[in-house]
């Protein structure tokens, strides 16, 4: 065992996400847990250095890569006959074919679905009893890695697996709670009940932005839910021992910064909008005069 590093959802951040990985290369093992491509009004150029980034970093030992629904949409194994297996919003054919271009078949297949380490499951959104629990055993490590070998055979044969990508309501899709790509933090939370659930379970994930840092849910016999998909704004540090600290990066929330952005353009559009009526105004006033 060694110290760990948790990183968040990138999102094409990767000068940020490297700034702060590198730092740690020497004395931890580092966890991404996905997203790595996808943002709104993102382009192939955008795509194409963030896959130069991820192949560079997948040869490094010491880190471990995790899939995120914004990335499985350009695994090759995402394709079946003419079609896709899974969407996602955000993808496009230019991006794929930027992103594959610089992405082999053997890059891709050293991005885990999930990792293990230091008594702490890493994921992209979160296990969730409903998709990896058994009745009446509850969700144990036995049976995560059954349903995990499921997932691992499932993409291989490019089959559709619920247990991976199954949407929630709560994010537009048909199934009461969200897979393991797509499990939503706050509005499908973990809470342990499922079949009388006891087994403290302890996962970190990212998927479900926090505009506030890094957020920590304690479930039933000691199981803990940690969201660290805060904008690189934190970084989660894991102990050999499973204790775990929070470490500030120094980097602006990605999402807040978004978010500001968002609101600076909105002011912006409402006083054309404004302007707009005024000259309204005018014209009224000036056929009044006639």
């Amino acid at each position: 065992m060694s110290k760990i590093l948790c990183i968040g959802d990138i999102h094409n951040r990767w000068v940020q996400a490297e700034a702060i990985a590198s730092k740690y290369d020497d004395t931890h093992t580092i966890v991404f847990t996905g997203d790595y491509f996808d943002n709104f009004g993102d382009t192939a150029i955008d795509a194409d250095q963030t896959a130069r980034w991820l192949k560079s970093s997948l040869e490094k030992p010491n880190r471990i890569h995790l899939m995120g629904n914004h990335d499985i949409n350009y695994d090759y194994r995402n394709v079946r006959g003419s079609g896709q297996i899974y969407h996602c919003p955000g993808y496009s054919p230019a991006k794929d074919d930027a992103i594959n271009r610089v992405l082999t078949n053997e890059d891709w297949g050293k991005i885990k679905i999930a990792h293990y380490e230091n008594g702490f499951w890493f994921s992209h959104a979160g296990f969730h009893p409903f998709w990896f629990a058994s009745p009446p055993y509850g969700m144990d490590n036995e049976i995560i890695n059954i349903k995990l070998k499921k997932i691992h055979k499932d993409i291989e044969s490019r089959e559709y697996s619920n247990e991976l990508y199954a949407a929630g309501k709560c994010r537009g899709g048909i199934n009461r709670v969200g897979g393991l790509l797509w499990r939503d933090h706050y509005q499908e939370p973990y809470t342990g009940s499922y079949w009388n659930d006891q087994s403290g379970i302890k996962q970190v994930y990212g998927h479900t932005p926090m505009r506030k840092g890094i957020d920590i849910e304690e479930v039933r016999n000691g199981g803990l839910c940690i969201d660290i998909d805060c904008g690189l704004e934190q970084v989660l540090e894991i102990l050999e021992d499973g204790t775990y600290n929070i470490i500030d990066t120094g980097v602006v929330n990605f999402y807040q910064e978004s978010e500001r952005k968002f609101q600076e353009e909105q002011k912006v559009l409402k006083k054309k909008q404004y302007a707009s009526l005024g000259a309204y105004d005018d014209i009224y006033n000036s056929l009044n005069k006639q």
